[in-house]
Parts: C-alpha cells; sequence; structure tokens
C-alpha cells in the first residue's frame, strides 16, 4: 500500500506548474480559497479541500485540477478521513475522464485501487470490503475482476468479510436490485454478486458468522423468488433490541416476508419504497440509534412511501 501511495505522489504530485488559475464560483470561494487551491495540495485545509472535490456544482470542471488533487483523495479515502460518499467519489473520477490520463497516471490509479483491496482483505485494521467496493467497482465500471480476486484471497480477514457484505446487501440481493453506484453509474450486480455470494459463502462462512436472519437470508438466495420464504421460522427482530420496534413499515414486509416476534406497528408502504424502508431500518439498527431514528420527518415519511396513522399509534 505504501508503495502505491508513493508512486501515486511521484507521478501525480504537486502540479501547480503545469495548473492555470483554478476557476471557480465566487460566492462559493473567496480569493485566498482560489490561492490555497493552486498551491501545494497538502496545505489545502480539509474544510476547503472538501469543498473543491464537488467541483461539479460550484466549480468548473477542471480535469487538471482533479489529477493534482488524485493522491490526496485516494490517500484520505483509504485511511478513512474524506468523509465523502465513496460511490461519489468514484462519479467525480468518472467525470474526469480518468482512463483518459495519460499511461502513467491511468497506471498509478489501478495499482492504488489494487494495493487498497489486497489491505482491505488481509488486514484488520482497514475498513470493509463492502465499503470499498462502491469506490473501486465503480471506478473500474464492473465488478467482476474484484470479486475474482476476493475469491483468489485465502485467509480468516478474507472470510469475514462476507459477513458483512451479507448484511448490508442481502436484502437488495433478494429484491434482485442492488445499485451500489451513486446514481445508477454501474449496471445493476445484483444477479452477479448473488451468484458469487452463493458459491463463496459455504466454504468461507461458519456457523455463527452471521446473525440469524441474515443466515436465513443468505439459504434463500439461491432459490427462485416464487419459492422463497415458505419455511420462514420466528426471528427476534433486530430492531427490538435497538429500540426500533415503532421502525416505518410492518416489520414483517421490512423483512421480506419473514415472521418476527415484534407487534406490527400502525405504517402501511406503498410499492417497492418498501426497500427503502428496509435500508433506513436497516441502517438505523446497524448503528443503534434509536433517538436519531425517532425523529424522522413526516415528509421524508411521505418521501419513503409511509403512510402515518397517528390515532392508531400516538407520538414518535
Amino acid at each position: 500500500m505504501a508503495t502505491a501511495v508513493e508512486k501515486l505522489e511521484a507521478v501525480l504530485g504537486p502540479r501547480q506548474e503545469r495548473l492555470a488559475p483554478v476557476d471557480a464560483c465566487s460566492h462559493c470561494f473567496t480569493a485566498e480559497d482560489l490561492r490555497a487551491l493552486n498551491g501545494p495540495v497538502d496545505e489545502v485545509p480539509e474544510g476547503l479541500f472538501c469543498s473543491a472535490l464537488h467541483w461539479g456544482s460550484t466549480m468548473d470542471a477542471d480535469v487538471a485540477l482533479w489529477r493534482k488533487l488524485t493522491p490526496r483523495i485516494l490517500r484520505m479515502l483509504a485511511e478513512q478521513g474524506l468523509h465523502i460518499d465513496e460511490s461519489w467519489m468514484a462519479r467525480k473520477f468518472g467525470e474526469a475522464r480518468w482512463r483518459e490520463w495519460p499511461e502513467a497516471e491511468r497506471d498509478a490509479v489501478s495499482e492504488f485501487c489494487e494495493a487498497w483491496f489486497a489491505t482491505v482483505l488481509t488486514a484488520s485494521d482497514s475498513p470493509a470490503a463492502v465499503e470499498v467496493l462502491p469506490f473501486i467497482a465503480v471506478v473500474y465500471g464492473e465488478l467482476t475482476h474484484w470479486l475474482e480476486r476476493w475469491a483468489a484471497t485465502p485467509g480468516a480477514r478474507s472470510d469475514q468479510q462476507l459477513a458483512p457484505l451479507a448484511e448490508w446487501w442481502l436484502p437488495d440481493l433478494l429484491a434482485g436490485d442492488l445499485d451500489i453506484s451513486f446514481s445508477g453509474d454501474l449496471p445493476d450486480i445484483s444477479a452477479e454478486l448473488s451468484a458469487w455470494l452463493v458459491a463463496q459463502a459455504p466454504g468461507r462462512l461458519s456457523e455463527g458468522d452471521l446473525e440469524p436472519i441474515d443466515a436465513y437470508r443468505l439459504s434463500q438466495l439461491p432459490l427462485p423468488a416464487d419459492q422463497r420464504y415458505r419455511d420462514a421460522p420466528a426471528f427476534d427482530s433486530p430492531l427490538v433490541s435497538a429500540g426500533l420496534a415503532w421502525i416505518p413499515c410492518r416489520v414483517s414486509d421490512y423483512l421480506c416476508g419473514i415472521r418476527t416476534r415484534t407487534a406490527t406497528a400502525p405504517w402501511r408502504c406503498s410499492g417497492s419504497r418498501r426497500e427503502r424502508c428496509c435500508r433506513v431500518a436497516s441502517r438505523a439498527s446497524r448503528l443503534g440509534r434509536s433517538d436519531t431514528a425517532r425523529t424522522v420527518h413526516p415528509i421524508r415519511l411521505r418521501w419513503l412511501g409511509i403512510e402515518r396513522d397517528d390515532s392508531a399509534h400516538g407520538e414518535v
């Protein structure tokens, strides 16, 4: 990983001598901001640096500037210090047409992505693969290469990475619609990833690696959609222990037909928007942020396709 970072710095390093003055919206960036952006990248204040990454709306599509910022962007992504959605950053690399950059620069970006994923699969202090794939798969425009790398990497750390992937993405895989890009930048990967997960999980996951509900979901993945959930057991809902039994939508619907020992709340979800509730409930339960989740604004509930019946439920 260190070698890949060094190559990025050497190839894409300080480029100010090859840049015209940075042009930007004077409402969003001051003259002092522009002077800082024209200077050494590592001296740009973090807040200003993050603002500059959103140049699609406030700054001209300056590909030369993006190339100058690339080493710090990738380094901060790997260090989990950027705090910007990985798939959004991947889209920005696409808009900067990184595949048209000089060969040495393309190679440096590719080698960094390879080294980053290898580290994720082997180092215990690295982020989960499910957090990194939305960047590297979208940047490359395909998932196959990374699944092949994962399958070819043995070891406990590599095996354990399947559990968070199942936890985060199984509901979408069962729905047959998984988009890990920011906005449709990557073709639907549900069929490819489902087949890979079904093939890899038996030899790499042991009993107890998955929560019971995720283990059951995984067992349903190889079945045709019309044959799933016929033998669904009852599970204690993961939302109960997190204080989220109230979560918008019938919990039995959220769990894709799996019965739970949770009282049905008076919320009704319309059509496929139930999947959005699923993601809200799943992410909130993982974070255990019941206080935050209880403050969902009614307008946001309507966006989710949920009708709230206060007469039956009282205040949230």
